[in-house]
């Protein structure tokens, strides 16, 4: 079974206590994390590379599948005139969050990554950590509201459950109001962030 797939069956067996306020959130699935063929690859290490928050206010009444990261992806474009892969998280396809991510890897010494953007990658997960999106003309960034990523903490869990990663990026903000105390609420080994 794929990384994807035990990912899927693990979102489907999440029961949230508090479901996400339906009048706040858009209802639609949490997206499951994009794995790339090559993830964790000899010599490479693990990689989960984080978004903020999923955007879906142009989704009004649109059904997204669980796997929508990894549907966008192989239905394409991924022709010669898209540079940058695309998945359902606007800075992996505009290229802005695989950019700063490889250049954070090459700081800290984690070698053998590819250096072309659809290579990468396939060497590394890609996921948005807030797994909903606020409802509203404008999505605002709810990255620094600790009472709204509860939300996701289960599905976060999933993640680095399944992924086992070694090095998860993420944004800042992300890391001080919700991550770090999830990773000591919950006594899990610490990746690199």
């Amino acid at each position: 079974m794929s990384l994807e797939d035990q990912l899927k069956k693990k979102y489907g067996e999440i029961h949230i206590n508090d479901q996400p306020d339906e009048n706040i959130w858009i209802n639609a699935d949490a997206a499951t994390p994009f794995v790339g063929d090559n993830y964790g690859a000899i010599g490479l290490p693990k990689v989960l590379v984080y978004g903020s928050a999923e955007n879906l206010t142009y989704a009004n009444n649109l059904t997204l599948s669980a796997t929508r990261n990894r549907d966008f992806f192989e239905e394409g474009p991924q022709g010669a005139d898209q540079f940058f892969p695309r998945v359902h998280i606007t800075p992996i396809t505009d290229g802005s969050l695989l950019t700063a991510a490889r250049y954070l890897l090459e700081i800290f010494k984690k070698d053998g990554f590819s250096a072309e953007p659809k290579g990468f990658l396939q060497q590394i997960a890609v996921s948005n950590y807030g797994k909903f999106s606020l409802k509203g003309k404008k999505n605002s960034d709810y990255a620094s509201k600790p009472k709204l990523l509860k939300a996701s903490h289960q599905y976060v869990l999933a993640d680095l459950e399944v992924l086992k990663p070694d090095v998860v990026i993420l944004p800042r903000s992300i890391y001080q109001h919700s991550f770090n105390g999830l990773l000591k609420n919950e006594n899990l080994s610490r990746p690199n962030t």
